[in-house]
C-alpha cells in the first residue's frame, strides 16, 4: 500500500483531520517519462515562473482536463504560440470560422487568466531574439522570461551573431546566394521597415531567379551560422541594420 494512502488514515482516523485532496501528478509526461520526484524530473512552479506566467500554466493544464499531459522545456514556445492564437480569437482580432470551436478558445483562455484579461506581449519567438541581442532594451516580460528559457533550457536556441561572414560559410554559399547577399547588403540601406526589409528580400530572389528558401538559409547562415532562424526583418532590426549591413559586406 502507498504511504501516502497509509498516512492519510493516520491523519483522518488518529488525528481526527479530514484527508488532504491529493495531487496526482503522475498524469504528466516529462520529455515522455513520467514525472517523479524519485527520477527527478518534476518541474516546480518556480522553475516554471522563470520561464513564463501564470497564466500559461493554467492554461497547459485547463487545456486537457483529467487528461495525462505531456510537456517538455523545448516545446515551451509552441504552447505560447498556441496561448496567442487563443488570446487573438478572444479580443475579436481572429475567428476560426467555426463558432463553437470559437467560443471554446475564449472560455479556455479566459479560465486561464489570474486576474483581468490582456493581451499577450510580442511573440515569444521574438522575445527569445531579443533577449540576446547585446544593448537591445524592451520592457516585454517575455524578453525576461525568454532570456532564462534560453540559458537553462534551450541552449541550443542561443544567436550568436557573426562580426564577418565566416570563411567556411562563405565557401559554402552558391554564386548565386552570394551575389544575392551582396544586393541585400546594397538594399538594406534604403529599408527602414519590418515591410520594406520583406520586400527587399522577395524583389531580390526575383531578380536573382532563386527560390525564397535558398536566400533565407544562405542569409541565415551568413548571419548566425545556422541554416533557419528568428523572423529575418525584426531580426535584423533588433540587431542593427548597420550591424548587419557591415557583417554582410565581408562576402
Amino acid at each position: 500500500m502507498s504511504a501516502w494512502w497509509v498516512n492519510a488514515e493516520i491523519v483522518e482516523r488518529v488525528l481526527g483531520f479530514p484527508v488532504p485532496e491529493p495531487i496526482f501528478y503522475e498524469h504528466i509526461m516529462i520529455d515522455g517519462d513520467k514525472m517523479s520526484a524519485s527520477k527527478g524530473n518534476v518541474v516546480y512552479p518556480k522553475d516554471w515562473l522563470e520561464c513564463a506566467p501564470p497564466e500559461l500554466l493554467r492554461f497547459f493544464y485547463n487545456k486537457k482536463l483529467m487528461k495525462t499531459r505531456s510537456f517538455s522545456w523545448k516545446d515551451l514556445p509552441k504552447l505560447y504560440d498556441d496561448y496567442d492564437e487563443h488570446a487573438a480569437v478572444y479580443f475579436g482580432d481572429k475567428q476560426t470560422g467555426n463558432e463553437k470551436e470559437d467560443a471554446h478558445m475564449k472560455r479556455l483562455f479566459e479560465i486561464s487568466q489570474t486576474g483581468e484579461p490582456r493581451k499577450p506581449g510580442m511573440p515569444f519567438s521574438q522575445a527569445v531574439m531579443l533577449s540576446q541581442m547585446p544593448g537591445s532594451k524592451n520592457d516585454d516580460e517575455r524578453v525576461g522570461y525568454a532570456a532564462t528559457w534560453v540559458e537553462k533550457h534551450s541552449p541550443g536556441s542561443a544567436l550568436k551573431l557573426h562580426d564577418s561572414v565566416p570563411v567556411n560559410i562563405r565557401s559554402a554559399l552558391s554564386n548565386k546566394q552570394a551575389e544575392a547577399l551582396r544586393d541585400f547588403a546594397r538594399e538594406l540601406e534604403h529599408a527602414g521597415t519590418e515591410d520594406e526589409i520583406k520586400d527587399v528580400c522577395f524583389e531580390i530572389t526575383k531578380k536573382r531567379g532563386m527560390k525564397t528558401k535558398d536566400f533565407f538559409t544562405a542569409a541565415y547562415m551568413a548571419l548566425i551560422g545556422k541554416e533557419r532562424g528568428p523572423r529575418l526583418a525584426p531580426f535584423i532590426l533588433a540587431a542593427g541594420k548597420e550591424r548587419i549591413i557591415k557583417l554582410l559586406k565581408t562576402l
